[in-house]
């Protein structure tokens, strides 16, 4: 009995020392690349990694090896690219990692896996990492432009995936946001969306394809994706049984769902059949900009599944985006693009909100952020304006900006605010990067 009581305490020391030993290595101020950040980490480290473009041979089909790790970039994916110049793919988990193998916060592109899956991430023989908040766009790959999932049920929540691409040249592309292949994997709070999927005999699953598969899929927003010359725009289930709810599966082509997944509380563009699930224009923002989140007066808002509940403590949205009905007024400030080229112009859709049933006063002012974290000297870029919100209103406008000749290159910040002296009512930011003609 003594032996096993010292043989338990021994283990739960051993447990203690080893989470007072994990380590943050900062790429690349300590290392030079992030698989050599990753190279040397153990068990439960994080691979921290700085503002830049991240290129070459070091930084590209980077492997954790087995290694349960966090890999994650200081800032945000507007300002850590992971730049794989069509020559492999982002990450690649093989080695059956865990949920605690997390890779966060990157944006990933003109990833290349030939005639293999995954152009962006693949996970491999009974992986299961966690993918979050990341933008995965503009990779290739024969099956799962986006991300490829072979045995294995990672989770994937809350990215970006967008403009991604499968072509097989031998069979039908499948999934140009997400490919599955017997798994579980869990889909949530995910934006899939202007995919595409085809091949020498089409393409199936524009947005996701499930073969022989069972995931969640939840609160995920999928419109614009394609599957060319076959079907399942949105998504495509063979031999599969996914389960999906609070889902918008809008304007993908040729249709938006074709198999029999399970669908509730959902808004299907044509209908579907499923308790709680609607037909309806969604009221994007403004998605031919690319931004899909929910405009005041949009069916999707409070019709999700009764049990679930909004961090604002409202029933949830439909869709991976939340409309906030706790704030006084609510702003969004949606870029026309992301990359600004000197000498030219650009326009910014401002929205204002006010969900409320009184009148709101409110100030609004807009500022810009160097590329080198200092504030612009001609700051503010707008107001501040001053005027006074109707009750349920909707309010947008479309400003155009010029971008001189001489505007410094890099990643500038864009911040609207909104709110009455001494009260901020909401914010709402994104970052853009000026380069050259």
């Amino acid at each position: 009995m003594k032996t096993l009581e010292a043989f338990v305490c021994g283990a739960v020391i051993a447990g203690m020392s080893m989470s007072a030993l994990a380590t943050v290595l900062h790429v690349p101020s300590e290392y030079p690349s992030i698989q050599a950040g990753i190279d040397v980490a153990i068990e439960g480290d994080t691979v921290l990694v700085a503002n830049g473009t991240y290129t070459g041979p070091p930084n590209r089909n980077l492997d954790f090896g087995g290694v349960n790790m966090v890999v994650m970039s200081e800032n945000g994916p507007e300002v850590t690219i992971i730049d794989c110049e069509q020559s492999g793919r982002g990450f690649y988990f093989h080695s059956g990692e865990d949920a605690s193998s997390v890779v966060q916060g990157f944006t990933i592109t003109k990833g290349f896996a030939g005639d293999t899956g995954g152009g962006g991430i693949a996970c491999c023989l009974w992986s299961d990492p966690t993918i979050e908040g990341n933008t995965i766009s503009g990779n290739w790959a024969s099956w799962g432009g986006g991300i490829y999932c072979d045995r294995s049920s990672p989770t994937i929540e809350g990215n970006a995936i967008t403009e991604n691409e499968v072509y097989n040249w031998y069979d039908e592309g499948r999934g140009g946001g997400i490919s599955l292949y017997m798994g579980s994997p869990t889909i949530k709070g995910n934006t899939i969306t202007e995919n595409t999927a085809s091949g020498e005999y089409g393409g199936s699953g524009g947005g996701i394809y499930c073969g022989s598969s069972s995931p969640t899929i939840e609160g995920n927003t999928i419109s614009g994706n394609t599957a060319v010359w076959r079907d399942g725009g949105g998504i495509r289930c063979y031999q599969s049984s996914p389960t999906m709810v609070n889902c918008i599966l809008w304007d993908n082509s040729p249709d938006e769902i074709e198999g029999t997944p399970v669908v509730t509380y959902s808004d299907i563009q044509g209908g579907w059949p499923g308790e709680g699930n609607i037909d309806a224009y969604p009221r994007f923002v403004k998605e031919s900009w690319g931004d899909y989140r929910l405009r005041w007066g949009s069916p999707c808002i409070d019709t999700g599944h009764p049990d679930s509940l909004d961090p604002d403590g409202t029933r949830c949205d439909m869709g991976a985006h939340l409309f906030d009905q706790s704030k006084t007024l609510v702003t969004y400030a949606t870029p026309e693009a992301h990359t600004l080229v000197q000498g030219q112009t650009y326009q910014v859709l401002y929205t204002l909100v006010n969900c409320h049933g009184d009148p709101q006063p409110a100030r609004g002012i807009v500022r810009l952020t160097l590329p080198n974290g200092q504030t612009w000297p001609w700051n503010p870029l707008e107001g501040p304006g001053y005027g006074v919100m109707p009750p349920e209103f909707n309010w947008q406008y479309v400003r155009e900006y010029d971008v001189p000749a001489i505007t410094p290159l890099g990643t500038w910040g864009f911040t609207w605010k909104v709110g009455m002296p001494g009260e901020l009512f909401d914010r709402d930011s994104f970052r853009f990067r000026v380069v050259e003609p």
